[in-house]
């Protein structure tokens, strides 16, 4: 739930290297528990999942070059779902997975998927032109978007039968190394993501009739490409601010307040149905940048109630959501209080800034934190679609703009 208004002027008193410190203590011990689990060598799925999933390398239709293991976190039969019907989820993601890490979808694997689904299901197609779709943009960039082994956890969450309709509801979380980082070794994920599956039974089979899954908006080009805003215009050279933003310190903020297998919250502010902008303020006020209830645009979370006074309590509608964050931004320029911020390229981005993915009228569907990069690849941490480490241009969006954060005046 919401802090109380003073409980933020305390927090703001203590110092922010108190609290730099705690984080990174925090971060330490998370990359401390994750380098045992690499090194002992008795996990599988990335020594991640296990934590909370059960099963092994699951046997599926997909046989290419992908290594692709499913694991669930509660058993099907405790939701009346029989093996054939599990064994075509377990179908359905390995071939989805295989075949997006190979970048291609083969003629025995696209048959192979279709025979999952009845024959006068729309899902088939809707499903086949999506993953085609998302190999195409993975082909683009000139980051290795590929991988070789992927895990996939399931966790059901509901099941009925109505009219001979086997109606199932789970999440499906992802994790792999793409091989454009396998130097480094940094693992990518995304958690919870929600699916809708009905399924009619065929004499011994189950076939998919319905599938609903939320996908990202790509816009009219298809290819992802960064963008600045209209009327924007690059930084000749970088503002003027009296404090620096601790970047670092926003970047563990976003690690330490994600999961690799479910949506995971900090419980001092309140959650929201899109909570990605929320959850990228929480970075930025983590990484020194102060609440702002002065003037015209206002930036704060005093409270668990919206509030667009400039009173210190409650939250400000450009805390919470989009247009009126970058309204904030784009409003709140020169020596004004709060942030200083600034739109860049890739190439110029770093750890702490922001990426704004919108669609073809320029309005943004999501943003996320940047907390690592490679090259111009630059990977996210965010809430809503719940990304850990993810590459942005391997999320399926079509276009993007890097928001700059500097530092804030007082």
């Amino acid at each position: 739930m919401g802090v109380k208004p003073e409980r933020f002027k305390q927090r703001r008193r203590k110092s922010p290297v108190n609290t730099a410190l705690k984080i990174t203590a925090a971060a330490f011990l998370l990359s401390l528990t994750v380098w045992f689990v690499f090194s002992s060598g008795a996990f599988s799925l990335f020594g991640l999942f296990d934590r909370v999933f059960f099963g092994s390398e699951t046997v599926t239709g997909y046989t290419g070059e992908v290594n692709v293991n499913i694991f669930t976190v509660n058993y099907a039969g405790e939701f009346e779902i029989n093996e054939a019907a599990e064994k075509l989820i377990f179908d359905y993601f390995g071939l989805y997975y295989g075949s997006l890490g190979e970048l291609g979808l083969s003629g025995t694997h696209k048959n192979r998927l279709e025979k999952l689904y009845s024959p006068r299901s729309k899902a088939v197609t809707e499903d086949i032109d999506f993953l085609l779709f998302l190999i195409q943009e993975r082909e683009i960039p000139d980051f290795l978007l590929s991988y070789s082994r992927c895990d996939v956890g399931i966790r059901y969450i509901s099941a009925v039968i109505a009219d001979d309709t086997l109606e199932i509801v789970l999440e499906e979380s992802f994790a792999a190394v793409f091989r454009g980082s396998a130097e480094s070794g940094l693992v990518s994920s995304e958690a919870a993501v929600r699916h809708f599956f009905d399924l009619k039974q065929n004499r011994d089979a189950w076939l998919i009739t319905k599938h609903t899954v939320t996908r990202p908006e790509s816009t009219e080009n298809n290819h992802f490409t960064y963008e600045i805003p209209d009327g924007e215009s690059l930084a000749v050279s970088e503002p003027d601010y009296e404090y620096p933003y601790d970047r670092n310190t926003a970047a563990q903020y976003a690690l330490l307040w994600t999961d690799i297998d479910r949506a995971f919250r900090n419980l001092e502010y309140i959650e929201f149905t899109d909570n990605s902008v929320n959850f990228t303020s929480q970075c930025l006020f983590a990484g020194g940048i102060l609440m702002d209830a002065q003037g015209l645009y206002l930036w704060k979370y005093y409270g668990a109630f919206r509030d667009n006074t400039n009173e210190r309590e409650g939250f400000s509608s450009s805390w919470v959501e989009n247009p009126a964050f970058t309204d904030y931004i784009y409003g709140n320029v020169g020596e004004s209080f709060g942030a200083v911020t600034g739109f860049t390229l890739p190439k110029m981005a770093e750890k702490g800034d922001i990426v704004q993915f919108t669609d073809d009228e320029n309005n943004v569907v999501y943003q996320a934190l940047i907390t690592f990069v490679q090259g111009e690849e630059l990977f996210l941490t965010g809430n809503s679609r719940e990304i850990r480490n993810f590459p942005a241009s391997a999320l399926g969006y079509g276009k993007a703009r890097v928001l700059k954060i500097y530092g804030y005046n007082t």
